[in-house]
């Protein structure tokens, strides 16, 4: 039956006609300028349906995401695509647009895609698949299948070019490696300036614990341990003993203070073998696992170590560096090859240290010996000057006995005094030397100079001239050294001038300086001598045949004597043949401290009295020829050959001053002085140490022994007169000058 329209139902009709007509166009619009991705006409609703770029999300999240994606139909034809799918494919999105995605899968690969398609609708699914590019070629790609919200259009596909992922992934991997790379390099350069910094301070080679300590903080940050520790070996003992340590709790350190080299333990193995022994694990490791020190280690929390030999450059074993570790550690090549830089520096270290030692025992022992040779040489000096003294009292007035009698006095001098300067050189290099100083002038020095060296000018027939300046010019310092500094130089002038030369004395106050020097006629010293002439033993060789008795140690002490003075002193020469001058500068005391610090003169020293005294020495020949002088003198003497018949005697005669030896065998004078001291009738007894033995440490043994005085042999005549007479001042309460 045919249904009757009215007007109204007509004007319906149209307008809906006219709609559908404007969305057709608009569409056709569409698609002809690109506006639109897809057009899709619903036949049972017969309508059409555009995707517009700014209307619908979809298309905005395809276009945006950084990988291939694009949007299918439940059925699996395109919707939409990225530029990138389409590059991917190498096809236009235009071409792709309502094609299905089957068209563009490899038939090995379309059950996948079915199968992904089929599960996709309501789970998200991946899988691997090849695509086929407009010209046939494969593509392997990576897809994920993701169902649209409720009420949108089918599925969301994202795919990954595998091949683009796979460069991808190799560009992280070679990043990952090139951060690594300049990771190890940062680590590198910092373990080496590290390396730079402790070759640095092994030059300066300061405080060697403290160089043991920047070691091992070293070995800990090249090989990334909890703790490190540094020994040295003992090969007498078979034994490692421990030099420094880092992160050991202290009943660890204790442990390794001492470890013998047959022990189970890492170092222990690699001082057997001379090389280096690496325990990842020592719960497991072969020789320590199971072992009382590899129970030991666990216990304490040490699971790794490793030790490195320190090598000596001849290839000996000196110690050992280890580090160990909390956990189980296998420590890398790199970190064993910086481990083994840093193990030649603390060899080169131990080595030299151990070198250093052998030099301090060496010197040690030739101060030694040089105080024993200078003991053992004063010895059979003390008589014979003391037997010259006695000819100078009682000998007859034969001329050729006199000449006799001074050729032996002045030889001995000379003798005593070179065994002062050879002691002196050896105290002066070891900064031992006490220095009395006072004030003094300086004239009085040159005196006293003068009167040492008048001997040797005398029997070279010099002429010898002293030029001062008008003014007095005073000086604080020992007036003894200060005499030794110029009757030195006053000697070497004589001894190196030719028979009736010249010698030139000449002072001039320059500022707060004086300057005092001595030039000579003599044989004089070539240019390369020059830098050389103060170091000990040196001598010119063209000086050898001029020489006149001396160790070439005489200028030595003389630039030693003066620097402790605070002054210096320079040599110079026009040459051999021209002569020498030497020339010594002091500091000087200002005129208003001179004047206020005049010190009154001295009064008159009382003769000495005649005394009871004993004299004690095993040396007979010391004994007697020192009792008969005394005697000579008007002095009761009594003699004594031991300690033991000293303090009898003692004890017998009460003498009021007693001289006594300290190198006697069996009780020694030190000994025997206590012994004495301990007695209520020995306590106020004058007790003077009579030996060859002359050192600051001799000088303090013997004043802690309680002697009252130490005098050094062979003895000078006048000191002991002095002291004798030093006596009447101290019965007055005065103090006698040690």
């Amino acid at each position: 039956m045919t249904k009757t329209l009215d007007r109204d139902d007509l004007a319906r009709e149209n307008e809906i006609l006219r709609r559908r007509l404007e969305e057709a166009e608009d569409a056709l619009r569409a698609i002809g300028s690109g506006e639109v991705d897809a057009v899709f006409v619903d036949a049972d609703e017969q309508q059409v349906y555009t995707l517009e770029t700014a209307q619908n999300p979809y298309r905005l999240l395809v276009a945006q995401v950084p990988q291939a994606a694009l949007t299918l139909t439940a059925e699996g034809s395109i919707i939409s695509c990225n530029s990138r799918f389409a590059a991917l494919v190498e096809r236009s999105p235009s071409s792709l647009y309502g094609c299905p995605i089957a068209d563009l899968v490899a038939e090995e690969s379309r059950e996948t895609l079915e199968a992904m398609l089929s599960q996709g609708r309501t789970v998200e699914v991946q899988d691997t698949l090849i695509l086929l590019r407009a010209d046939g070629s494969p593509k392997s790609a990576f897809l994920g299948v993701r169902p649209l919200r409720e009420g949108a259009l089918g599925l969301c596909l994202l795919v990954t070019d595998l091949t683009e992922q796979r460069h991808y992934e190799e560009l992280q991997r070679t990043q990952r490696a090139l951060r690594e790379s300049e990771a190890r390099l940062e680590s590198d350069l910092a373990a080496a300036e590290r390396l730079q910094e402790i070759s640095s301070r092994l030059i300066q080679q300061g405080d060697v614990s403290r160089l043991y300590g920047q070691i091992l903080d070293a070995a800990i940050a090249i090989t990334h341990a909890d703790c490190a520790t540094m020994q040295m070996l003992d090969p007498a003992g078979g034994s490692l003993r421990l030099l420094a340590h880092r992160g050991l709790e202290d009943d660890l350190a204790e442990a390794f203070a001492l470890v013998f080299v047959d022990a189970s333990t890492t170092c222990g193995a690699a001082t057997r073998a001379s090389e280096r022994v690496v325990a990842p694990d020592l719960e497991t490791f072969e020789g320590i696992a199971g072992t009382p020190a590899g129970d030991a280690h666990l216990a304490a929390g040490i699971r790794a170590a490793q030790s490195t030999p320190l090598l000596s450059r001849s290839g000996e074993v000196l110690g050992m560096i280890s580090t160990h570790w909390r956990s189980r550690h296998d420590p890398a090549d790199r970190d064993l090859r910086l481990l083994d830089v840093l193990a030649r520096q603390a060899a080169d270290l131990i080595e030299r240290s151990l070198g250093e030692q052998a030099l301090r025992d060496a010197d040690r022992r030739k101060d030694e010996f040089l105080a024993t040779l200078a003991h053992e040489l004063r010895n059979p000096l003390a008589p014979i000057r003391n037997a010259v003294q006695i000819l100078k009292v009682e000998g007859p007035p034969v001329p050729e006995l006199q000449w006799a009698r001074d050729v032996i006095d002045r030889q001995v001098q000379l003798m005593s005094r070179l065994l002062d300067d050879l002691l002196d050189v050896s105290r002066i290099a070891h900064d031992r030397p006490e220095l009395r100083r006072e004030l003094v002038e300086l004239s009085s020095i040159l005196d006293a100079a003068v009167e040492t060296s008048r001997p040797l000018i005398d029997a070279g027939n010099h002429e010898l001239t002293v030029t001062l300046p008008r003014e007095p010019v005073r000086l604080e310092g020992d007036p003894v050294r200060l005499a030794q500094v110029f009757g030195n130089l006053l000697n070497n002038a004589a001894k190196y001038t030719e028979q009736g030369g010249s010698i030139r004395v000449t002072v001039e106050c320059v500022g707060s300086e004086v300057a005092v020097s001595v030039k000579d006629t003599g044989i004089g010293m070539a240019g390369e001598l020059l830098p050389h002439v103060f170091e000990l033993f040196s001598r010119a060789r063209t000086a050898l045949s001029q020489a006149q008795g001396g160790l070439g140690i005489g200028l030595s002490l003389v630039r030693g004597l003066v620097e402790l003075h605070g002054g210096s002193v320079e040599a110079r020469s026009e040459g051999a043949g021209k002569g020498s001058e030497f020339l010594v500068r002091l500091p000087i005391v200002e005129a208003s401290t001179r004047d206020a610090s005049r010190s009154p003169a001295r009064a008159e020293r009382p003769a000495a009295a005649g005394r009871r005294l004993l004299i004690v020495d095993d040396s007979h020949d010391s004994a007697d020829s020192l009792a008969m002088l005394l005697r000579a003198t008007g002095h009761e003497v009594h003699t004594a050959y031991d300690g033991e018949q000293a303090i009898e005697t003692a004890r017998a005669m009460r003498p009021q001053v007693i001289l006594l030896d300290i190198g006697m065998p069996g009780i020694d004078g030190l000994e025997t002085c206590r012994r004495i001291r301990e007695q209520p009738w020995g306590r106020s007894m004058f007790l003077v140490a009579l030996t060859g033995w002359g050192q600051d440490e001799d000088r303090r043994r013997s004043e802690e022994a309680g002697f009252d005085q130490h005098l050094v042999k062979p003895v000078d005549w006048i000191e002991v007169t002095d002291l004798l007479g030093s006596l009447e001042r101290k019965r007055r309460g005065e103090r006698v000058r040690r």
